[in-house]
């Protein structure tokens, strides 16, 4: 998938665009506004995750490449750090399927999935694809769906077409 630039928090612009720098010290700025300390576990887990360049990554995946160049990092830093930059904002994670969270750099932007069930590729939809969706079941029971933390599982269109 391409990515563009999305409208959003300055973080997830500047990671977006390619300003990492930018984008580093906008977050450690925000963390500092809210009461956090700017550290080295926290700073080496949004470089990783900028490094991705809006893929999905696994918590591990992001341990394993902050270890790369900061091999003190502990795995249990690594979760925590992620928890907390969800708790502002800054990243997400998505469950896909039976596996491990996914985790992604959003500023808030969440993102919406389809998984496979044959081929278990997972596809990112439009956030809009749900929107009469999240109006009949709001409508009908008042609840609002946070579609976002979870992937919409089917059968992908190739899949189908193989299958035929």
């Amino acid at each position: 998938m391409t990515r563009q630039p999305q409208a959003g928090p300055p973080v997830t612009r500047a990671a977006q665009t390619g300003r990492a720098a930018d984008a580093i010290a906008e977050a450690m700025s925000l963390i500092r506004e809210r009461g956090g300390r700017s550290t080295t576990p926290r700073r080496a887990v949004l470089e990783e995750l900028i490094r991705a360049e809006g893929e999905l990554r696994v918590a591990e995946q992001i341990a394993s490449g902050v270890q790369t160049e900061h091999p003190n990092i502990s795995d249990s830093t690594v979760y925590r750090t992620l928890d907390l930059l969800e708790e502002l904002g800054l990243v997400s994670h998505v469950h896909l399927g039976h596996g491990p969270s996914q985790w992604y750099l959003s500023g808030n932007r969440r993102r919406w999935y389809l998984t496979c069930t044959r081929c278990r590729k997972a596809t990112e939809a439009d956030p809009a694809a749900f929107d009469s969706l999240a109006t009949d079941v709001a409508g009908l029971t008042g609840f609002v769906i946070d579609a976002g933390h979870f992937a919409v599982t089917g059968i992908c269109a190739s899949c189908i077409s193989s299958a035929g």
